[in-house]
C-alpha cells in the first residue's frame, strides 16, 4: 500500500457513514468543543436531499450542563446569511441537489460547530459537570440501550457498571469511566480484572479516563494499564465509540 492509498483509508476511517431511516449520518472532519467529530444526517433521494445536525449543538452544550432554549432564535439571522435555518435547535440546509450535497454537509457541519463555540463561550456552562454523566451523554447518542448491569467476575463477586451496552453483533460492550482519584482508579480496576479474568463470552470492556479536565500521569495511566482491559482517553471516545456503533469495529488493550 502506497502513501496515497494509506492517507486515503485513514480518512476514510474518519468520515464513516452509518444507515439511518430514509437516508444516512456522517461523521465530518469539524469537531465541537469536547473534540467529538460533528455528525450530520442526510435524508433525501434521486436529486434532492437535506442535511442537518439533529440539535448537535445545543446537545453538546447541555452535555457540558448548560440549560438551553431549544427555541432559541439567536442564531436564525446569521444561519440565514448562509441559506441555512434552525428549527427547535436543528440546523438544516434547504433542499440540495446531488451535486451540492458536499457543500450542503461541510456549511451544516461548520455552523453546527460554530453554534457550539459559541453557546461555550457566552452561556454559563458549567464545567464542573460530573464526568461520568458527560460520558454516558455521549454514548446514549451512539447507542441506543445504554444499562447499568451487575456483571460477576471470577471472584463471583457481582460488580456495578453503569454503562453496558449490546452491540448488533450480540456482544456486550462495557464502558467504565474512571476519574482521577485514588480510590476510584483502584475500584475500577479492580473491577474491571476480576471481571475480564472471569472470561465472559461476548463481553468486550474499556477504561475512558478524563484527559480534558484531568492531567493523568504516566504513573496513574500504568496503573490503570493493570486491569487488562483498552484504555482510551475521553477526547477520543467519541470517536472510538462511533467506529464501534457504525462499523463492528473491536477495542483492543
Amino acid at each position: 500500500m502506497n502513501t496515497f492509498e494509506e492517507i486515503s483509508l485513514a480518512l476514510q476511517r474518519i468520515q464513516g457513514m452509518s444507515e439511518i431511516e430514509n437516508g444516512v449520518r456522517v461523521n465530518t472532519h469539524c469537531l465541537y468543543p469536547s473534540n467529538s467529530f460533528v455528525r450530520v444526517a442526510v435524508i433525501g433521494a434521486g436529486e434532492s436531499f437535506t442535511v442537518s445536525d439533529d440539535a448537535g449543538a445545543f446537545r453538546e452544550a447541555e452535555q457540558a450542563g448548560a440549560t438551553l432554549d431549544f427555541s432559541d432564535k439567536k442564531f436564525s439571522k446569521t444561519l440565514h446569511a448562509q441559506g441555512l435555518h434552525m428549527r427547535n435547535g436543528v440546523i438544516f440546509s434547504s433542499a440540495v441537489s446531488r451535486e451540492m450535497l458536499p457543500l450542503a454537509i461541510a456549511m451544516v457541519a461548520n455552523a453546527s460547530k460554530e453554534t457550539a463555540d459559541w453557546i461555550f463561550e457566552h452561556w454559563n456552562v458549567a464545567r464542573g459537570v460530573k464526568f461520568k454523566d458527560l460520558l454516558k451523554g455521549i454514548l446514549k447518542v451512539q447507542f441506543p440501550d445504554v444499562q447499568e448491569q451487575h456483571i460477576s467476575g471470577v471472584s463471583n463477586k457481582a460488580h456495578v457498571f453503569e454503562n453496558v451496552i449490546q452491540l448488533k453483533d450480540g456482544n456486550r460492550l462495557l464502558v467504565d469511566a474512571v476519574v482521577r482519584d485514588a480510590n476510584s482508579v483502584n475500584a475500577r480496576v479492580v473491577a474491571n480484572l476480576d471481571v475480564l479474568r472471569a472470561e465472559h463470552a461476548q463481553l468486550q470492556q474499556a477504561i475512558v479516563y478524563d484527559d480534558a479536565q484531568e492531567n493523568w500521569g504516566a504513573a496513574e495511566l500504568s496503573l490503570l494499564a493493570v486491569s487488562g482491559v483498552p484504555i482510551i482517553p475521553f477526547s477520543k471516545s467519541n470517536f472510538t465509540f462511533q467506529k464501534v456503533s457504525s462499523e463492528g469495529f473491536r477495542l483492543a488493550a
